[in-house]
């Protein structure tokens, strides 16, 4: 199992940190709350200073474009991607009616100029 630690960051922020299972494209175990006051409230977990995979998974999945929108298809055959989740893995789960992305926890990517 190829393992990857994950960041979800509000801009450039971290905050929530998950071990992520590269070949199955989920969640891997608990994620760890590193800034509950950024947490998007679909993480919110009443206190608690963990995140189960379920809902990392949950939640991300909801990020990603629905499979019937027109042309997604074509879109993603386009660019050699199986689904929209895939395309999601791959763009850090930018979104533009929100700031949260992933990504590894060694990747130097940043926000910019926040």
């Amino acid at each position: 199992m190829a393992i990857q630690e994950r960041v979800i960051l509000c801009g450039q922020y971290p905050v929530l940190s998950f071990p992520f299972d590269q070949r199955s494209g989920r969640a891997a175990g608990t994620g760890v709350v590193l800034d509950r006051a950024r947490l998007p409230l679909e993480l919110t977990t009443h206190g608690k200073l963990a995140v189960y995979a379920r809902r990392i998974d949950e939640w991300w999945r909801w990020r990603a474009i629905p499979p019937t929108r027109d042309g997604i298809r074509r879109a993603l055959d386009s660019l050699g991607m199986r689904s929209p989740v895939d395309l999601l893995n791959h763009s850090y789960g930018l979104s533009l009616s929100d700031l949260y992305w992933v990504k590894p926890a060694d990747d130097p990517a940043n926000w910019g100029g926040c």
